[in-house]
């Protein structure tokens, strides 16, 4: 697969169950993956640090995935957000 590096980006994808927790432990990976070029996306619920997470230049998406569930088949209401 090739891609055309003049336009489009490589994206790369965290899914994180806790946003405070992701930021205080994988900012500088976020800031240095958007530092190489890749489109960054993170998926999380709402909570504490959404805005910092953006201001590293990454797209946040909010995406209610239940703390004590043990996969997406048995929360099926992640799939749907």
């Amino acid at each position: 697969m090739s891609r055309n590096s003049a336009t489009e980006k490589y994206r790369i994808l965290f899914v994180a169950n806790e946003p405070l927790y992701f930021y205080l432990q994988r900012a500088p990976l976020v800031r240095e993956a958007v530092g190489l070029g890749l489109e960054v996306h993170i998926a999380t619920p709402s909570g504490r640090k959404l805005a910092e997470l953006q201001a590293l230049g990454s797209t946040v998406h909010i995406w209610q995935l239940s703390r004590t569930s043990i996969g997406l088949l048995t929360n099926p209401r992640a799939l749907l957000t």
